[in-house]
């Protein structure tokens, strides 16, 4: 049995771009660079598509240095160049993106207030968003978790 699963956590090497599918114009895709470190510090670049809700998320909450991790699967796409050249590149389609918890100090500072612990914004997007952070992440009447993330225990699916 054959498995195609990747899993990595890194920085955002640039800020995610965001583009439409020529064919159907309801469908985002946001594509962004990772470079994770490895083994006696070396350093991998990566290069990640999400679609849909997902895609709009990293589009507007990402930023170039940005850590998160994803889950996905490796494709390959394989073409000719104008001078007949055999060319492929590998890419990550991800299934799941996870904003970790922001660390005082760490350098990081994400667009909005997320501050929490990881979240996976495969499930959708936030309703609303609010420049104030919530002052008690427990009271929350419009059932958002304490980083303005839909609460993932009330999604159905």
């Amino acid at each position: 049995m054959d498995m195609n699963v990747w899993c990595g956590r890194g920085r955002l090497t640039r800020d995610p771009s965001m583009q439409f599918l020529p064919n159907d114009a309801s469908t985002a895709v946001t594509e962004f660079g990772m470079a994770i470190n490895g083994y006696n510090d070396k350093v991998s670049f990566i290069d990640v598509k999400t679609f849909g809700k997902t895609a709009e998320i990293i589009n507007e909450y990402g930023h170039k240095g940005m850590q998160l991790s994803v889950e996905g699967n490796l494709q390959q796409d394989r073409w000719e160049d104008k001078d007949g050249n055999k060319r492929s590149k590998v890419y990550v389609i991800a299934n799941r993106v996870y904003l970790p918890p922001k660390s005082e100090g760490s350098g990081d500072s994400p667009k909005t207030n997320i501050k929490a612990k990881d979240v996976d914004i495969d499930q959708g997007s936030p309703e609303t968003q609010s420049d104030e952070p919530d002052p008690d992440p427990n009271n929350d009447p419009n059932g958002e978790g304490e980083n303005g993330m839909p609460n993932t225990d009330d999604i159905p699916f």
